[in-house]
């Protein structure tokens, strides 16, 4: 029998819980470029297949900015890092501001999200441990391999 020297793990949603700051950093990154925030449950549902296809989705589901319907609540407040990752970033919000919802889809599935992708990456460059937390006991069963080589393999 081999003996393993390395454990490969995936990160957001296998050794942590990371969904609260990856969706409210979709919502800091929609609130930039001008359209609603959407329902935290709504975006949890996206998260699974990479930051390309979480934009891709989140986009498709919104609309710009404007009266905010009942069934879509938005905050007034921005969550607080989003203020501290916004600043200077405006440019992108030109870019975007002005289509309408689901048009980054228009040219296949993952097509014009370039700029959402990049707001999205800084606002959780700056808030990514706001909430996130180990899972219970994964810490604990890492430390117990502390004799092996550990990497970490994420989309």
């Amino acid at each position: 029998m081999k003996k393993v020297r390395l454990f490969v793990y995936d990160f957001d949603g296998t050794l942590v819980d990371s969904k609260l700051d990856i969706a409210d950093s979709v919502n800091c990154a929609l609130r930039e470029l001008g359209f609603r925030e959407l329902p935290r449950e709504t975006i949890f549902g996206y998260i699974g297949d990479g930051v390309e296809a979480l934009m891709s989705r989140a986009l498709s589901g919104v609309t710009p900015a404007g009266p905010t319907p009942a069934s879509v609540p938005l905050d007034p407040t921005p969550p607080p890092a989003c203020a501290e990752a916004e600043t200077g970033f405006r440019r992108s919000r030109s870019a975007i501001a002005a289509w309408p919802p689901g048009v980054c889809l228009d040219s296949g599935p993952l097509a014009g999200v370039g700029p959402a992708v990049e707001a999205f990456k800084r606002h959780y460059g700056v808030r990514y441990l706001d909430q996130t937390r180990f899972y219970p006991h994964c810490r604990e069963t890492i430390d117990s391999f502390s004799d092996k080589k550990h990497a970490i393999f994420s989309n």
